[in-house]
């Protein structure tokens, strides 16, 4: 067919052909000449316990239950050893979230409680295992076994009503990591509710507190019945010292201001302290 075409077009196919091999053997040979990228890497936050993205205070509670673990305890984590010395020491809280954490947060983990006036509180003391707490004038306190209910005076006949409770076990009936599994299991997934957690320090003590994030069903404390028509929602501290394991709870009932109850808790635990 070609021999049939005039010299000049033939010439002129011919060089059109060459063009087109010579650029795709261009793009080609530029393609594999192209330096090859690095793979992205993450970067990966060795204090971030929880999987969430940011080391925050919520890390270094879930890091705190390990302290003192040894290699082969229950407890232990490579994770959290980062010195590798076989124990989880402060040594390792120290490098985790000092050295490794973007977000540390110290501030999520102070517990400065602004000025409160309290001179016209009333004192609980408990001898026997050596704490004492104040609270509102308009409150009353309740004992039963290891536990101190501190409610509103006249709390049965009000429509919403606050209730503080004390609480306190031995280690040797529950370790702290245990102590605190229960408390979560108790004043909120039981209640299919969600919370959120952070380092908090009660009277010098290391300590975790647990905030509900929304009103459920509970028990109504006035006949010890689950009940579908009252809401509450709660506030717990979790803490240890020596032998002995505390919680405070603070809980407001059928969709009370929750506000008003953080405040008074925050203010009640405020004045917590351990006597001799």
């Amino acid at each position: 067919m070609l021999s049939n075409l005039k010299p000049d077009i033939k010439i002129f196919l011919l060089v059109a052909s060459i063009a087109v091999v010579i650029s795709v053997g261009g793009i080609l040979l530029l393609k594999v000449m192209e330096p090859v990228r690095p793979m992205e890497m993450t970067t990966v936050v060795r204090c971030d316990f929880n999987a969430d993205g940011t080391c925050d205070a919520a890390d270094l509670a879930i890091f705190q239950l390990a302290i003192g673990a040894k290699r082969g305890d229950l407890n232990y984590s490579p994770l959290s050893d980062a010195d590798a010395d076989g124990v989880v020491t402060t040594t390792d809280q120290q490098i985790l979230f000092s050295v490794t954490s973007p977000d540390p947060q110290p501030q999520a983990i102070s517990n400065q409680q602004s000025a409160i006036d309290v001179s016209g509180w009333q004192t609980y003391r408990n001898d026997e295992f050596g704490f004492e707490v104040k609270y509102p004038k308009n409150f009353i306190i309740t004992e039963s076994g290891s536990r101190v209910d501190i409610k509103e005076k006249d709390w049965e006949k009000l429509k919403s009503f606050q209730i503080f409770a004390f609480e306190w076990k031995p280690v040797s009936t529950f370790d702290f990591e245990s102590y605190l599994r229960l408390t979560k299991i108790r004043f909120f997934e039981s209640r299919s509710t969600g919370f959120t957690e952070e380092i908090k320090e009660i009277a010098g003590q290391q300590g975790v507190k647990l905030v509900s994030q929304e009103f459920k069903p509970c028990v109504d404390p006035r006949d010890k019945q689950m009940s579908a028509s009252i809401f509450c929602k709660s506030v717990v501290s979790v803490s240890k010292k020596d032998d002995m394991n505390y919680f405070f709870a603070g809980t407001v009932y059928d969709r009370g201001n929750f506000e008003n109850l953080l405040d008074t808790y925050d203010q009640i635990l405020s004045t917590f302290r351990f006597v001799e």
